[in-house]
């Protein structure tokens, strides 16, 4: 296992499938890893017992005895606009039911379309539509320096979609870009992106709320059009990631730390929606 403080590479368990191995299992097999938590999508009381009885720590939906972050909503800012006015009220209740001076922070997810500028990174700025409920979220998330999760867009949907090639999203000496007005240069889009919603932080004065990334990956199956949809892409997107956040260089606004990440996914689930 990782040292305490190089716990920040972490992964999503997600269920929609229905050839899952057993929990406990799967508990067994995060144990062998580095990784130390597990982003579950769901509150299914015989996976986190399998987790719990692993000493694997949880980024959930709902509160169970080894949670380290209580997540409310999946991108509702997208997914359904009529829920957005309820957000807030309902990471406000949630916070208010943890004991005093609990260690468990409350969040929510928002993809990285919350953004209306991230290239260069320090451009990073948040859609001005999305103030309303932006605001309010990121003034309740510093208090307690709760965190903000984002879901960096190299995952299967805009793999996908062709917004991302390969070699722009793997950490490569050879793939440089510069930010001529930061003056610091980028080898992967993983450390653009995270610098860009810390630029959008900066730039509403919430320099101090942490970042999450929830989700980042690589689809290991595409359409035919869609050629770096490989097991090999895939193998080795994850494997420099890794790489990449134990060297403490991922982010290059911050030299010598590194942000949690929940990689995307455990398992390929069968039963989701997409190709």
């Amino acid at each position: 296992m990782l040292a305490a403080s190089q716990s920040f590479i972490d992964i999503n368990y997600g269920e929609a499938a229905d050839n899952l191995p057993l929990p406990s299992s799967t508990a067994r097999l995060v144990k062998s890893t580095i990784i130390t938590k597990v982003r579950l999508y769901g509150t299914d009381p015989t996976i986190i017992s399998a987790f719990f009885e692993m000493g694997v720590a949880g980024h959930l939906p709902a509160s169970s005895p080894t949670v380290s972050i209580v997540s409310v909503g999946h991108e509702v800012l997208f997914a359904n606009a009529s829920l957005a006015s309820w957000l807030i009220p309902a990471m406000q209740n949630l916070h208010d039911a943890l004991p005093p001076n609990s260690s468990v922070k409350v969040s929510t997810v928002n993809a990285m379309d919350a953004l209306a500028s991230s290239d260069p990174p320090s451009s990073g700025a948040f859609k001005p539509e999305l103030a309303a409920t932006l605001d309010p979220l990121l003034a309740f998330q510093r208090p307690t320096r709760r965190s903000s999760s984002t879901r960096t867009p190299t995952s299967r949907t805009s793999a996908t979609r062709g917004q991302i090639r390969w070699p722009s999203a793997c950490s490569s000496p050879t793939t440089v870009a510069p930010d001529a007005w930061s003056g610091l240069t980028y080898t992967n889009m993983f450390d653009a992106q995270v610098d860009a919603v810390c630029a959008a932080l900066d730039a509403k004065g919430y320099k101090d709320v942490d970042i999450v990334v929830a989700e980042t990956g690589w689809p290991h199956k595409g359409n035919p059009d869609e050629a770096d949809a490989t097991v090999e892409n895939a193998r080795a997107f994850v494997s420099g990631l890794v790489s990449h956040l134990r060297s403490l260089s991922s982010m290059p606004r911050a030299p010598d730390k590194s942000v949690v990440t929940y990689i995307f996914a455990m398992y390929d689930e069968d039963l989701k929606p997409g190709k």
